[in-house]
């Protein structure tokens, strides 16, 4: 009768371990379950992580989890954790000690967590010293692996009070196993969707992606009544550096202005690349008035910042908000427009869109400005073949833009005027085109034969600009070489017969003549070279340009 009862109780015993083990297999299946359509619906990898995390805790009857990602500078990452306490997403795992997640890390296989461990795995500080004794295990970290490399380690933790299972390690090394499934789709997932949205050469936004949050952004925008601006922006003559230095380059243009928009660019900015050498930023909670001094701020980094074999870039922007616009399309629409008047009002400027400052341009005049703007374009090519023969580096003619620019700003130009003078002085030098190499590098006293060759290049350098820039700027080009006393060329003209951009224009180029190094003479310090151009005040340089000379220096 009692061996029949001890039968009888362990039948009992023996099913009811049974179905303990069936609840736990269909625990440990629903679990998989909802990780599975986690990634199906391709949430962040972080998500991912936080939920293995937690449902390894809830597989193993215990208080905490946590996903470790093993870094290539021998440390370990939390990238997912469940009621883990210090150890929480973004902190570090020593990986030197001799058990729990160290352990795996060294040998690949599961390891125990020492009571020590485990409290230190909750507590600030590091895990357990090297050489720490495993007693009772407090917890127990498997390995993860994605493909046949050991990626990082699943762990969980109990507290004091919990009992651990027996078979706690096989059981979490069967949903590690499945895991690394999840993670390897989680990170196929996330590197697809980032191929699907992103641009290769800038990892910033694509056209698409772009298009699509400024829609979601101008959506919630109104919903709530706030404001939103959109900034187009191109790079200023772009197509003249794949031709001038070839399309590497060019890319290496494109990713330095990508780097320096995403440096400038505030928490919750939208990046975008729009195609070719034009981006988009979206500033949501901003206004077009206070997205101008960000725009002016990407502007002012790209014209002071050297890249690759370019001296700086410039850029020209439209901004516009949701003021005009009654919808994404709308939005787009208006930054474009204020970015073409940008470009056509001397590029390296920011026009900021309204109905009174943007001119609607008829067909014809937008093919007029057009066929202008190449036109320009190839003359910026002749200019930069004149200065790769005139001074060492081939930047004379940008470094004279840069500088006559802050001289007109001194001088109280508008921002319009000073792009205007800008864009004339990176090609003031064209008309040298026609001047042979041994004459510009001839490094004694010119002939007088050679001189007539030089004295030339002004007046057939504004003549080559006429086809592209206009009136006023093809005469600054023409007289950049006249002199306040009246003893210049082409034409001896004497102050006020002298235009003040020329003005301008004559005290710039000089300035650069001496201060960097040419092929025929060393450069002055900018200390001497002030003394020396202010001492030449009302005979060769304006007494004015000489004044906003000082006021920068």
């Amino acid at each position: 009768m009692a061996s029949r009862v001890g039968r009888i109780e362990g039948i009992r015993l023996q099913g009811e371990s049974v179905d303990a083990r069936l609840r736990d297999l269909v625990e440990q299946q629903a679990a998989l379950r909802e990780l599975a359509i986690a990634v199906a619906e391709m949430r962040a990898p972080e998500v991912i992580y936080e939920l293995v995390a937690k449902q390894a805790a809830d597989v193993a009857g215990v208080d905490a989890g946590a996903v470790v990602r093993f870094r290539v500078d021998g440390v370990g990452e939390v990238v997912g954790s469940w009621r883990m306490g210090s150890r929480h997403t973004g902190s570090l795992v020593p990986l030197d000690g001799a058990a729990g997640v160290a352990a795996v890390a060294r040998t690949g296989r599961a390891a125990h967590m020492s009571a020590a461990e485990e409290r230190a795995a909750r507590e600030p500080g590091t895990l357990a010293p090297p050489g720490t004794s495993v007693s009772l295990p407090g917890g127990v970290a498997v390995a993860i692996r994605v493909g046949r490399e050991l990626w990082g380690s699943l762990l969980v933790v109990a507290r004091t009070d919990e009992w651990i299972p027996p078979d706690l390690e096989e059981r979490l090394s069967t949903f590690a196993d499945l895991v690394g499934l999840a993670i390897t789709n989680t990170d196929t997932s996330a590197r697809l969707l980032s191929q699907a949205t992103s641009d290769p050469l800038t990892g910033l936004l694509n056209h698409r992606a772009l298009q699509e949050r400024v829609e979601s952004e101008v959506g919630r925008a109104q919903r709530h009544g706030r404001p939103l601006t959109l900034v187009l922006l191109d790079l200023d003559f772009f197509k003249s550096i794949n031709d001038a230095y070839g399309h590497q380059a060019g890319d290496t243009a494109l990713m330095h202005a990508a780097g320096i928009l995403e440096r400038c660019a505030r928490a919750g900015d939208v990046l975008g690349r729009v195609g070719g050498d034009e981006f988009a930023l979206l500033l949501p909670e901003t206004n077009a008035e206070q997205a101008l001094p960000i725009a002016e701020r990407w502007a002012t980094e790209l014209r002071e910042a050297a890249v690759g074999v370019l001296a700086h870039l410039t850029m020209s922007a439209g901004v516009s908000d949701l003021t005009h616009a009654n919808g994404s399309r709308e939005l787009f629409r208006l930054a474009d427009r204020a970015l073409y008047a940008a470009k056509s009002h001397g590029r390296d400027t920011i026009v900021v869109y309204s109905p009174d400052t943007v001119d609607e341009f008829s067909d014809s005049d937008r093919g007029d400005r057009m066929e202008r703007m190449q036109s320009l374009a190839a003359i910026r090519s002749l200019a930069r073949s004149v200065d790769s023969r005139d001074s060492p580096d081939g930047e004379h003619s940008r470094r004279v833009g840069r500088m006559v620019r802050r001289l007109a700003e001194a001088s109280d130009w508008t921002p319009a005027r000073v792009a205007l003078l800008g864009e004339a002085a990176e090609i003031h030098d064209v008309g040298k085109i026609c001047v042979p190499t041994e004459v510009l590098r001839k490094p004694g006293r010119l002939t007088a034969p050679e001189f007539e060759l030089v004295k030339a290049h002004a007046a057939a350098g504004a003549e080559m600009a006429r086809d592209a820039l206009s009136e006023e700027q093809a005469v600054w080009i023409g007289q950049h070489h006249e002199r306040f006393d009246g003893t210049g060329y082409p034409n001896g003209l004497a102050n006020g017969e002298i235009a003040l951009g020329a003005n301008l224009l004559a005290l710039a180029d000089s300035w650069d003549a001496m201060t960097t190094e040419r092929f025929y003479n060393e450069p002055k310090r900018e200390r001497e070279a002030l003394v020396e151009c202010l001492s030449l005040a009302g005979t060769q340089f304006s007494p004015d340009a000489c004044r906003a000379l000082a006021a920068i220096s």
